[in-house]
């Protein structure tokens, strides 16, 4: 298993980043592009595990987040 950081300690990263395009969710916790979270946040509600949303590094946040704002101040609290 591969290992990440978690606030200042080494842990096993149970975490599976998902491209696109995306076939199907696994169960867990999941990690999807932006683009993927903005139009599937809804189905995204009912995941068993955790959610976070990753961005590419040609992509500017706050395109997406003026859109969805309400919906993914939950979600980033939770990745802090």
């Amino acid at each position: 298993m591969h290992k990440m950081l978690s606030h200042g300690a080494v842990a096993d990263n149970n975490w599976t980043v998902l491209q696109q395009p995306v076939e199907s969710i696994p169960a867990g916790d999941i990690l999807v592009p932006l683009n993927y979270w903005l139009e599937h946040r809804v189905e995204l509600k009912q995941q068993s595990g955790q959610v976070g949303v990753w961005l590419d590094s040609d992509e500017d946040f706050s395109d997406g987040y003026q859109t969805a704002a309400d919906q993914a101040e939950p979600l980033f609290k939770r990745l802090r």
